[in-house]
């Protein structure tokens, strides 16, 4: 049974292979926060150090892999700070900012990642950190409105490579797995729209047969619309639709006499995605 001296409100331990028998734990339901280090090798469980007012509303530890540090989460004060092990002083401050939300170790240690949530766009959302530097080394920006979630950090082996997953800000209705890192570049948001035009045969010559074609992006709060501008007159919005699964929508347009050109755009709210825009034209 591993305890703490104070009120085991959820309590958050951690562990590392580099320091067998050793935890690092804390209650979660209880601020100021009180950080213990404790021998877990022997019979009973020892406190062998212990840290008070480390921070307030306790979010996660986490261990270096080689058990000389760790990692405190907090929702205050805005930042990371560690703490050497066993005897929890002093170790590093690693800046992030509003709001702390996750940290994790790469296998090999040199490398700590530090998460935030609720960050405004232009903000990063994930931080690498060599170990001991106030200096982040990479540092990666979420689509505004996806937060991080809490606990899902990860680093591979040496530090090149790290995932997370964000989810859609209050209710959680959209998860993404995210992965950067300096070994692994985010590929860019890219819009791919397109329209195809032709005029009707028959008894439908005067009609326009449309088809709006797209890949990305791809989700219900995504919308395309269309217009049609007549020998170089006024654009006049007639249609718009969701960018579904489907990636298609055909729909028709009574044409006038002359030139008539149809242009597809979108355009996304978050300014995440860049700007989509394609046109077909015919002649009638």
């Amino acid at each position: 049974m591993v305890y703490t001296a104070g009120p085991n409100y959820h309590p958050i331990i951690d562990a590392s292979p580099g320091a067998p028998g050793l935890l690092v734990a804390g209650d979660t339901g209880y601020s100021p926060v009180t950080t213990y280090a404790i021998d877990v090798s022997g019979d009973s469980p020892t406190i062998v150090a212990r840290r008070d007012n480390t921070g307030s509303n306790l979010i996660d530890y986490a261990v270096s892999p080689d058990g000389t540090e760790v990692v405190e989460t907090v929702g205050y004060p805005y930042e990371h700070h560690s703490y050497r092990l066993p005897d929890l002083t002093d170790a590093t401050v690693y800046p992030s900012g509003v709001y702390p939300q996750d940290a994790a170790w790469s296998g090999d240690g040199s490398t700590v990642a530090i998460g935030r949530a609720s960050t405004a766009s232009g903000d990063a959302d994930v931080y690498l950190y060599a170990k001991g530097s106030t200096v982040p080394t990479y540092a990666v920006d979420f689509r505004n409105g996806d937060n991080l979630w809490e606990g899902t950090l990860l680093v591979n082996r040496d530090g090149t490579r790290a995932w997370a997953v964000s989810s859609t800000d209050p209710y959680q209705e959209t998860q993404l797995l995210h992965s950067f890192g300096p070994a692994h570049p985010p590929k860019p948001p890219v819009t791919d729209l397109a329209v195809t035009a032709q005029v009707g045969t028959g008894k439908d010559k005067s009609t326009a047969q449309l088809t709006v074609t797209w890949s990305s992006p791809i989700g219900d709060d995504n919308y395309w619309w269309i217009t049609a501008s007549t020998n170089g007159g006024a654009e006049r919005e007639f249609w718009r639709g969701k960018m579904d699964a489907s990636g298609r929508y055909t729909l028709t347009y009574s044409l006038p006499r002359g030139t008539t050109t149809f242009t597809v755009r979108y355009r996304d709210y978050w300014q995440f995605y860049p700007d989509g825009y394609a046109t077909a034209v015919l002649q009638r």
